[in-house]
């Protein structure tokens, strides 16, 4: 009953209500998420346990998820888990990863050792920290946990942030604003880390607003490039590949160990493999197809174009009709002919049939 705060009407569907108001919607389900991600990093302090992670907050966004896509009448595929196209996606997300970060060691070692230091690689578990302390765990079990709360933390954040909120803010805003949009909000949900190092004391104020703005930044053109990819992919597990690598690989696991410490310039690595796998995805987004790209993904075989048409507001939404069960997907409100038009274009269709 949170949306009676912001006096929506009472008589609309709670899925109608975020769709009429679109980015305060998401701002108000963001605003949930990230206090519970809060309250789990700061009072429970599940990372300071023996499974070393705050999961709680993951799993509580990903039912979070499911329930407002059964709200809003979407499916998962309608926010970009595609059924086609995993094991691509999830290779081309690797492959990035790999490469950017294959630089980012390098340079790092070569840094170290101008400065004297003698340089290896440790596989073991360690939690992030921009201030430099982390907990080390060794042992298989330890690196298996690992794995898989990284991957619950990417099915999570990917599908909530470049899925769930660029769907809903795309429904009566551009691509550019939903894309700034979760991105911005990307930034903010990572400020809970310098947050709780600012309550612990290894922060002062001056540091946590730096560290602060620091995240938003690094975090917020991650969000860019993560979304970047599933426009041009069609699907999340580009991004979710990626984002697992810097998350689990190469910050969790593949640490840089020289006599004085360990990783002891992670921020530098991570800085050096972020700018550089996004330059080379924003290069291959602007070499794109100009034509306007895919909202959703559109089987002909299942499914036919059409404009549903309010008869009593008169609001109109294009999308697509499953042939088999009648689930209708949107794309985009029709707000005159030049967006019926675009929407023609976008799916290379002549006819889209009008529903009342």
């Amino acid at each position: 009953m949170i949306f009676k705060l912001y006096d929506f009407p009472e008589e609309e569907r709670l899925g109608d209500k975020i769709k009429s108001r679109t980015l305060l919607s998401a701002v108000v389900i963001f605003a949930v998420m990230i206090a519970v991600h809060g309250f789990e990093a700061i009072v429970l302090r599940m990372d300071e346990t023996v499974l070393g992670e705050n999961f709680i907050n993951k799993v509580f966004g990903i039912i979070a998820v499911i329930i407002i896509l059964r709200m809003l009448g979407w499916k998962p595929w309608d926010i970009g888990f595609s059924k086609k196209g995993i094991l691509k996606g999830l290779c081309t997300g690797l492959l990035l990863g790999a490469a950017a970060f294959t630089v980012a060691y390098t340079l790092e070692a070569a840094i170290l050792k101008s400065g004297g230091s003698d340089v290896s690689l440790g596989i073991f578990t360690s939690g992030f920290s921009l201030t430099g302390e982390a907990e080390i765990h060794t042992g298989a079990g330890f690196i298996l946990m690992c794995i898989f709360f990284n991957i619950i933390n990417v099915i999570m954040e990917e599908g909530t942030f470049r899925g769930l909120f660029w769907h809903i803010a795309c429904i009566d805003h551009s691509e550019r604003c939903a894309m700034f949009f979760q991105a911005l909000l990307f930034g903010i949900w990572h400020i809970v880390t310098p947050l709780h190092n600012y309550i612990d004391k290894d922060l002062s104020l001056g540091g946590f607003v730096g560290l602060s703005v620091g995240y938003i930044i690094l975090a917020g053109l991650m969000g860019i490039k993560w979304s970047m990819l599933y426009r041009m992919t069609g699907n999340l597990y580009a991004g979710m590949a990626d984002h697992f690598f810097n998350n689990c690989i190469a910050t969790n696991l593949l640490h840089v160990v020289t006599q004085s410490g360990t990783d002891e310039m992670m921020i530098v690595r991570v800085m050096t493999a972020q700018f550089l796998s996004f330059a080379a995805v924003a290069i291959a987004w602007k070499k794109r197809a100009k034509k306007p790209m895919p909202l959703v993904k559109y089987d002909p075989d299942t499914q036919y174009p059409a404009i549903r048409s309010s008869i009593c507001t008169g609001e109109k939404v294009a999308g697509f009709r499953n042939s088999n069960d009648g689930h209708f997907t949107e794309v985009m409100l029709i707000k005159g002919p030049d967006d019926e038009k675009k929407f023609k274009e976008m799916y290379g269709l002549d006819y889209v049939r009008v529903e009342y």
